[in-house]
């Protein structure tokens, strides 16, 4: 039994769209499409613009479905946090206080998360981010309009650590 993937990455300089299936342990590449984008572009400009390969992608390639969506960096508010290595659910705690100390908006005007990098067994490095829901919520329903349905935004500086994590 195969499961299958479809990745929507929002560069800065260019969008790809990725289908991935499994086959037990390995990961197989099945598609691959990418398109550039215009440099130097503000980031309500790169907004439209990428969104637009997208549409254009999945229009021209056929493609649809459920698909995560990568975000990069300049769009995302980031901070890197030390807090206590404790049980999860007070560590979760920790964090949204902190992101409520650290995001310069209201949390109920941001899609915020985090990932812990790192930990020595007492302290864990966190890489607390966020993203404007308006820019959450245009990007998402734009990219709903195509045929893909978006089902997690992801922030682009984590990948490398969940594919570490998801590998080892």
């Amino acid at each position: 039994m195969s499961k299958k993937n479809l990745i929507v990455n929002l560069g800065a300089s260019h969008v790809s769209i990725s289908a991935f299936r499994t086959e037990g342990a390995k990961l197989v590449l099945e598609k691959f499409y990418t398109e550039d984008l215009p440099p130097a572009l503000s980031d309500e400009d790169w907004i439209v613009a990428a969104t637009s390969a997208v549409a254009h992608l999945a229009s021209s390639k056929g493609i649809k479905g459920t698909a995560t969506i990568i975000v990069p960096s300049f769009l995302l508010l980031q901070k890197a946090l030390k807090v206590p290595q404790v049980e999860t659910a007070r560590q979760a705690q920790i964090i949204a206080f902190e992101a409520q100390n650290n995001i310069p908006y209201p949390l109920n005007e941001v899609v915020w998360d985090s990932q812990i990098m790192a930990t020595d067994g007492v302290e864990a490095e966190v890489l607390l981010f966020a993203l404007r829901s308006d820019q959450a919520g245009r990007i998402a329903n734009t990219i709903a309009q195509t045929g893909i349905r978006p089902t997690v935004i992801q922030a682009a500086p984590i990948l490398d650590v969940q594919a570490q994590q998801f590998v080892g």
